[in-house]
């Protein structure tokens, strides 16, 4: 079977960089001179596989569609926006306010600080509308243990690390 057009959805999830590289370079040899439809969050692979990227609005509407590097840096306002990876998203990450609020948050706490790292009160996750798991409360202080067990609606999930 020799598909005109490939769709992929996340090829290379959960997979180390050696791994993503050979899928990638696998895609590229048994797609090659098709058309190939991608969803990933490893944008810089995509990016120099790619000769084109279509950018969707909230509401499907098409408000970009050309090379990737044109596309990436005309865009990069709304890629934001919606929450969307592009090439050196985590280097304006790390340039970012929010970041540094939290390597600042980091630092006081490694030195001495008194509140935990991370808080949760009355959490609960979802899958569609349906709720799958709830923590009434938990936080997550530096140096010390710290375990987190929920109960979802089949099973009981239970995570610590010292």
């Amino acid at each position: 079977m020799q598909p005109d057009v490939w769709f992929l959805d996340e090829p290379t999830a959960l997979l180390d960089p050696e791994g993503t590289e050979q899928v990638w370079e696998t895609i590229r040899q048994v797609t090659a001179g098709r058309t190939v439809l991608i969803v990933e969050h490893k944008i810089e692979e995509i990016a120099r596989f790619v000769d084109r990227v279509v950018l969707f609005d909230h509401q499907a509407r098409i408000i970009a569609d050309g090379a990737a590097d044109d596309v990436f840096a005309a865009h990069k306002r709304e890629l934001q926006e919606y929450g969307i990876w592009y090439p050196g998203v985590w280097m304006d990450y790390a340039k970012s306010p929010r970041y540094r609020m939290l390597q600042a948050r980091k630092i006081i706490a490694g030195a001495g600080g008194t509140g935990p790292l991370l808080k949760l009160n009355g959490f609960q996750g979802f899958h569609g509308k349906t709720p799958k798991i709830s923590v009434s409360a938990a936080a997550v202080s530096p140096g010390t243990g710290s375990r987190l067990s929920a109960r979802t609606g089949r099973a009981r999930a239970r995570c610590s690390s010292r």
